[in-house]
Formats: C-alpha cells, structure tokens, sequence
C-alpha cells in the first residue's frame, strides 16, 4: 500500500489489523493508538472535554469507513484546544520576501498560565496590518491564540505552541 500510495480497506479494518499486529510489540516505548467510537456531536465533546483533562492536545476525528489516502484529506478532522493571551508587543520584526519592509512578526512578552512566555507571533497578522507603522504595534497590548505553552529542551525559556495574531487589544 506504501508503494502504491493506494489503500483499498476501510479505516475500521486497518485499525483492526493494527491492534492484531502489534499486540505483541506493545512496551513503554509502543502504545497503538486508541479509538474511542462516537455517534453524536455531544458525545464527541464530552470525549474532547475528558481527553483534555487527561493532559491530550486533542483528538482527530476519523470515519470508520473512510479509505487511507497519502495526502491531505478532509476525512480527518482535528480538534484540538485552543486558547488565548494578552501579551505586551516588545519588539518588530521586519519580514523577508514577499514582506521585505513590513512586518514579519511581533515579539511579545507576558505571563501565561504562571509562566514568563517570549514568543514571535507572525501568522494571524494580514497584510494590510504587516504595513502599519511598526509603532502601532510597540507597547501595545496584543491577544494572540495558542495551543499551548511550551519550554525549550536547550534554554529552559518558555513559549508558545502555533501562536496567532488575533487584535491589538485597544480596550488594555
């Protein structure tokens, strides 16, 4: 199937097959996912809710009879928590390319969830808003959306996971 790029069985009976297979392999290192079958909206964000509080990211959702396909498919849904945090904008970033003498990004500084987070925030930001003078953004307060608060292996510092620009916070 790997080489062919082509999987002709349903999601249910690889799942299958995958549990048969590596029931044997299964250590500290190994765990095979697990499936936790839903059949109405409510039940899907009671599970959600549940998995959060386990520690989980999220959850992808996937059909049962759905076929594997090697690319990006919208037979897969991921649904994972998304948060957001005030922040105070403490340097620009001029872009590259295509952004060559606007903004690329905004560094932004704050306590999240008790811990001091640095954090370079492009994504989110339009293009109209990477051409505003870099003083718009400068001492400002800034909401961004995160996943998740991370640290660094190497420094210790602390971040943010997949953070988006959201608004400049002109009620803060």
């Amino acid at each position: 199937e790997f080489d062919t790029s082509y999987c002709a069985r349903t999601y249910k009976n690889r799942f299958k097959q995958l549990q048969f297979v590596t029931e044997s392999l299964i250590s500290d290192h190994f765990v095979p996912a697990f499936s936790i079958p839903c059949e109405t909206h409510a039940q899907i964000r009671d599970v959600y809710d549940q998995l959060i509080v386990q520690g989980f990211e999220g959850l992808i959702l996937k059909h049962e009879t759905h076929k594997y396909t090697f690319k990006r498919s919208k037979d897969w849904v991921k649904v994972k928590e998304t948060k957001t945090a005030d922040l105070q904008c403490t340097a620009v970033i001029e872009g590259t390319g295509k952004y060559e003498g606007m903004v690329g990004a905004i560094t932004c500084e704050g306590v999240v969830e008790g811990k001091h987070v640095t954090v370079n925030v492009g994504s989110g930001l339009s293009d109209a808003q990477r051409e505003w003078e870099d003083g718009t953004f400068l001492c400002e307060t800034i909401e961004v959306k995160y996943n998740a608060v991370i640290q660094d292996s190497k420094t210790g510092d602390y971040s943010l996971f997949l953070p988006r620009f959201v608004c400049v916070r002109i009620d803060k």
